[in-house]
């Protein structure tokens, strides 16, 4: 059984993506690093079943892709912890959810979980194609722009005011200032808001904010925010840390920079607000939106299909089942 340890709680959880087999022990983490390495004064490893682990029986893969934090120190804990209990450091599997995340001393495979997420729950939720939107959008007034936010974090904070004087012209939800779209203050576990698209939103409006949960640093996540719009055919902007379409690009997606300013993407975190700003400004001139949305139509069918190539040919499980057979006795 793979598992899921809630730093919270102590209590165990699916990891749903790493394969099940007798050498591969598999625990699910959450949180800030401080937060899932120490639970209550006691090691992550104290809660572990070091019988799995013992005479290299099989390899510990610590699944932390559900978030994008990383650290230099986490490496070293993980190498001195092991250690500590018995465990050889080679079978630590860290994989966290920060694509630039590597280690020289642990094992280390990141992976883009909530990708594959997002496809299977578009197989799952009608999701809007193409031909919906401009269906919908020749025949309804549409707005500027969606911006979905939950969680107070200090860039919002930081970027609430700078779109104060455009608020009117989007859908736009701030729990941090009780400005919030119906649902968003919903009593739900947190896959209501990992899972749910927000498909009238993206037919309501023309482009969607991306509010990744990181703004500073260099960690790049590409979290379940990003690939809502993408499922549901919707241009998008990203208010995430420097060089995050790059990183996007990398993976296969295309970026809209034939048809507004992404300059921004490259700024430093001082100017990058100001910049999305600007470029929204700049989107809110054109006269015919709709003919400016429906020359996307290559570009947003493209980033649909890239995320069902993805799903299907993703072989980090594979990695993974490789690296147990080799490792293990």
């Amino acid at each position: 059984m793979n598992d899921w340890v809630n730093p919270y709680q102590q209590r165990i959880r699916n990891s749903p993506w790493i394969p099940e087999q007798d050498n591969i022990y598999s625990i699910g983490v959450a949180g800030s690093l401080y937060e899932w390495t120490q639970a209550n004064g006691k090691s992550l490893f104290h809660f572990l079943d070091l019988e799995k682990l013992k005479n290299k029986k099989a390899i510990l893969v610590i699944d932390y892709t559900i978030e994008g934090y990383d650290e230099p120190w986490i490496y070293d804990w993980l190498y001195k912890e092991s250690k500590r209990y018995g465990i050889s450091p080679e079978q630590i599997v860290y994989c966290p959810g920060d694509l630039s995340a590597k280690s020289d001393i642990i094992k280390t495979i990141p992976f883009c979980w909530f990708e594959k997420k997002a496809f299977l729950n578009t197989l799952e939720q009608p999701v809007p194609t193409f031909e919906d939107h401009l269906n919908y959008k020749k025949d309804n007034p549409t707005l500027l722009f969606n911006c979905p936010q939950k969680r107070i974090r200090g860039h919002r904070k930081l970027f609430d005011p700078k779109i104060e004087s455009i608020k009117d012209k989007g859908i736009y939800s701030f729990i941090g200032t009780d400005q919030f779209i119906e649902g968003d203050k919903h009593e739900e576990e947190l896959s209501y808001y990992i899972d749910r698209f927000h498909q009238q939103h993206c037919l309501d409006t023309f482009v969607t904010i991306v509010s990744e949960p990181q703004y500073f640093g260099d960690s790049k996540f590409l979290s379940e925010k990003i690939f809502k719009p993408i499922a549901c055919s919707h241009p998008f902007i990203v208010l995430g840390t420097q060089g995050y379409l790059k990183e996007l690009k990398k993976k296969g997606y295309k970026t809209f920079d034939n048809w507004f300013d992404e300059s921004y993407d490259e700024m430093p975190d001082n100017l990058r607000m100001g910049s999305i700003i600007n470029t929204l400004k700049e989107i809110d001139l054109i006269q015919d939106k709709t003919s400016w949305f429906e020359s996307m139509r290559e570009t947003l069918e493209h980033n649909y299909k890239v995320m069902q190539t993805n799903y299907i040919n993703h072989n980090v499980a594979t990695t993974i089942r490789n690296y147990a057979n080799e490792i293990c006795f």
